[in-house]
């Protein structure tokens, strides 16, 4: 499994660790997080509507913080994100195909 890409909107940095640089993304939903979710949720694009698989970064984990897994829904990554903001942790999308 390669890193997801950093070219997401949610994602404000990166941070070395033993696999490489791993983006960091934002517990902070943004208007275009919530206007894809309205979409989303209306049948307008739902299919496309996912983040890239792959290991990602919340706050500045370490070998020792948590690892949390989620889909690769975009819903259920922001929803994930947006419940951990005090949080150092991993997150890990898997590719639901």
């Amino acid at each position: 499994m390669s890193l997801p890409s950093a070219r997401q909107p949610f994602v404000v940095g990166n941070v070395v660790a033993s696999v490489g640089r791993v983006p960091v993304v934002s517990p902070l939903l943004i208007g275009g997080d919530r206007w894809g979710s309205f979409k989303a949720r209306w049948g307008v694009g739902w299919m496309r509507y996912t983040v890239n698989p792959g290991l990602h970064a919340l706050g500045e984990p370490d070998s020792r913080s948590p690892v949390f897994a989620t889909a690769n829904y975009k819903m259920s990554f922001d929803h994930l994100r947006r419940a951990l903001p005090e949080h150092a942790a991993w997150i890990l999308v898997l590719d639901t195909n």
